[in-house]
């Protein structure tokens, strides 16, 4: 719904990245079609398959202008397709279980990094599963600017020994997070 708004209601046509684990794809391609009218292409499978969709379904011959309003797509393909996903010009990245960018150092969270977008919304139920250096490195992808320091923000947040330092980080994760 989120994407179909932008695209009827705010003009912005894409092109949309949505990056799911490999278990959900027909999941999003079935919730897209549903509630969508956007053109949306899954990039996943065997290597033969995946060269046929580079070849005939990613762009319009003979330009980089992708065919699609949605791509749907893996977080290994991601990694695989780096190179080409990079070239792409993204309005929004959508990160089902956003929380595998925990670590600010993987190989996933500094793919992600390479590749441009206007806008980020990261989708996940734990978004603190063992510490506050794992929240930092969400936070930190979604605005580098303000959550620049990870000592800064441990020294801030690290130990929440508080209701203080919670209701302070609650403050700070509310313009961040919905929570339903």
């Amino acid at each position: 719904v989120f994407l179909a708004y932008l695209s009827n209601k705010q003009n912005i046509h894409g092109p949309f990245l949505i990056a799911v684990p490999l278990s959900t794809i027909f999941h999003w391609e079935r919730e897209t079609a549903e509630w969508t009218d956007l053109k949306t292409l899954s990039f996943f499978g065997n290597r033969e398959r995946r060269v046929l969709i580079k070849k005939y379904e990613f762009f319009y011959p003979k330009t980089r202008i992708p065919k699609f309003d949605i791509l749907i797509t893996t977080y290994d393909y991601i990694l695989k397709e780096l190179r080409l996903l990079s070239e792409i010009n993204w309005q929004v990245i959508i990160i089902d279980e956003a929380h595998r960018l925990k670590n600010h150092e993987s190989k996933l969270n500094l793919a992600f990094n390479e590749i441009h977008t206007e806008f980020k919304l990261l989708l996940t139920g734990t978004p603190l599963q063992n510490s506050t250096e794992e929240l930092w490195s969400i936070l930190n992808f979604l605005d580098p600017e303000k959550f620049q320091s990870l000592s800064e923000f441990q020294d801030a947040y690290g130990e929440l020994k508080d209701a203080e330092q919670i209701n302070d980080l609650k403050n700070v994760l509310g313009k961040y997070m919905l929570r339903r």
